[in-house]
């Protein structure tokens, strides 16, 4: 099972990761406007493009938000495995999906590094 990966867009850095069943679509975007994701489903827009923003407490005011992020390293995977649990009725649980880890940096100083991992 591969995971569907798309990159596409003149300054954009627009990612997916596509569940094992094709059903579900996870998309990801990061732009001089910001980061957002969205979410489909069998096509159909669950999450419509929703931005993503972080701001950090130890850092002058001035450098608490994020700037311009770059997709500086991606990397997917996929799993198909099982474990079992006195919890649920069927005792054996399957774990399914695919995976998309997306590394970030700011475009200009201090030069962030940030990490997302999309698993659908």
């Amino acid at each position: 099972m591969a995971v569907a990966f798309a990159l596409w867009g003149a300054g954009a850095e627009d990612l997916s990761c596509t569940s094992p069943d094709g059903k579900l679509t996870i998309g990801f975007t990061s732009d001089a406007k910001g980061m957002s994701w969205s979410l489909k489903r069998n096509g159909k827009t669950l999450v419509a493009p929703s931005r993503l923003g972080l701001s950090f407490a130890l850092f002058k005011v001035t450098k608490r938000e994020l700037g311009e992020m770059k997709v500086v390293a991606q990397k997917t995977r996929s799993s198909d495995s099982t474990w079992t649990t006195a919890l649920y009725r069927r005792g054996t649980v399957r774990d399914r999906f695919n995976e998309l880890e997306v590394t970030l940096e700011e475009v200009a100083e201090p030069h962030r590094r940030l990490g997302y991992v999309f698993r659908a």
